[in-house]
């Protein structure tokens, strides 16, 4: 997923001034995402599932807690460590 945001967020929708760069913008993303498929592929079967079913569960949490995505989940303030 976070390899897939990177993609939206500088691909296709950059940022007002970012001065692309396709190698940080679109291939490194995509060798991370190639690598985590590699690993969950190599996962026995009920891995996957727990995962999968973990990862739905996590995705229904979030679209309860920002009212289907329409509203900006919380943000963890790490500027004063």
């Amino acid at each position: 997923g976070v390899n897939a945001a990177a993609i939206r967020e500088f691909v296709a929708r950059p940022p007002a001034g970012h001065k692309r760069n396709w190698v940080l913008d679109l291939v490194v993303p995509l060798l991370g995402f190639a690598f985590c498929v590699t690993i969950w592929l190599g996962l026995k079967g009920r891995t996957q599932i727990v995962g999968g079913i973990w990862c739905a569960v996590g995705l229904i949490y979030a679209a309860i807690n920002t009212r289907g995505f329409r509203k900006a989940p919380v943000m963890i303030d790490l500027s004063g460590v």
